[in-house]
């Protein structure tokens, strides 16, 4: 399958995963009303590993009770263009890298979970460039930036 920009699914291949909450404006799942979502959320089973999307840096891990509970954000550059990816809701005590440490692309980073702002077990993924941050102007579709089918494993 092509791949745009480098980055792919953050899956091992073979993993079973559904789309089932997509980039923009939503309804919150937990508080109700209209609420922008800053990347895509991937279900997949319970145990499932979280991988690398691409070769990068790890720039921070750590834990956010009121966004994305347990999360990695890692730096690439690809073709000369930074991106940041975000991996959200994971596994408590299942993040295995470290500020500063390099990873490869389909590297292990963590298990599936459900904490945080979070309402069952999924990943919040996030696609980010040029800079690290959350504000819309840096946010990316990752449904444009990666391609491997996702369109077709979004939920109806």
């Amino acid at each position: 399958m092509p791949e745009t920009y480098g980055l792919t699914v953050p899956f091992k291949s073979g993993v079973d995963y559904i789309i089932t909450s997509k980039f923009g404006t939503r309804t919150d799942p937990v508080y109700s009303g209209s609420a922008f979502h800053s990347g895509i959320d991937l279900s997949a089973p319970s145990g499932t590993e979280i991988v690398a999307s691409a070769n990068g840096v790890v720039k921070e891990t750590g834990y956010n009770a009121n966004e994305l509970g347990n999360y990695v954000y890692i730096e690439h550059v690809i073709n000369g263009v930074t991106y940041y990816t975000a991996y959200g809701h994971m596994l408590d005590d299942s993040i295995v890298v470290k500020e500063g440490e390099p990873v490869t692309s389909k590297q292990k980073i963590g298990i599936i979970g459900s904490t945080g702002k979070s309402t069952g077990i999924h990943l919040h993924f996030s696609v980010m460039t040029p800079n690290l941050s959350f504000d819309k102007e840096n946010l990316k579709d990752p449904l444009s930036i990666v391609k491997k089918d996702l369109d077709s494993k979004a939920k109806k």
